[in-house]
């Protein structure tokens, strides 16, 4: 039996008996693995980090069956697979729920009930960009409402790139969690919003 296989056991053993360690070895040595395989089809860091998460909570709360486990990293994978479709059967229910609402509506109150909906939806992603701080502000609104890239950026505010990278990635953190916390439809703003946050060139 290789030390490799024998470390996988004796951690799986740990985290069973509830070892705090033992799960922190297994995030760090795990994380950035899942985050790829992720990102490959939700396309987005945010919410692929936020299920990566979730599957090692849910390793965390099953901690107590693991060492029936026969291969930590292949459990690791198919939790974090069943999670992801979790998320997108859940993306596409309401999507479907909400267009069997809208077609049951007579026209003129879809309509109105569709503007009302875009009306709040902007206002809240307005609300969203004016609560970061003013440098996050400043770069967040050069990139998505003018359309500038970090090299123009960059000249522009007399910053280096990485500097307004890490600025740019911050303010997009904020105003997602903003509105994640204050909308209650928080899956389908996100989507109505993500042409606003294409990384810039």
């Amino acid at each position: 039996m290789s030390s490799k296989l024998e470390n996988s056991y004796e951690l799986l053993e740990q985290l069973s008996c509830g070892s705090e360690i033992a799960f922190n070895t297994i995030y760090h040595q795990f994380n950035r693995d899942l985050y790829n395989a992720v990102i490959v089809y939700v396309k987005d860091s945010y919410l692929a980090k936020e299920i990566v998460q979730i599957t090692f909570i849910k390793i965390w709360d099953n901690r107590a069956s693991l060492v029936k486990v026969k291969s930590l990293e292949n459990y690791l994978f198919i939790i974090a697979r069943n999670t992801l479709f979790d998320y997108l059967k859940k993306i596409v229910a309401q999507s479907k729920q909400l267009d069997r609402l809208y077609n049951q509506l007579p026209k003129e109150v879809n309509d109105a009930g569709k503007k009302v909906e875009e009306k709040d939806a902007q206002y809240l992603f307005q609300s969203a960009v004016n609560q970061l701080p003013p440098q996050q502000k400043q770069v967040y609104l050069l990139a998505h409402e003018m359309g500038l890239s970090l090299d123009e950026i960059a000249t522009r505010l007399q910053l280096s790139k990485e500097t307004i990278k890490r600025h740019l990635g911050l303010a997009r953190k904020s105003v997602r969690l903003y509105i994640n916390q204050n909308f209650h439809y928080d899956i389908l703003i996100a989507i109505a919003l993500s042409s606003f946050l294409i990384s810039p060139r």
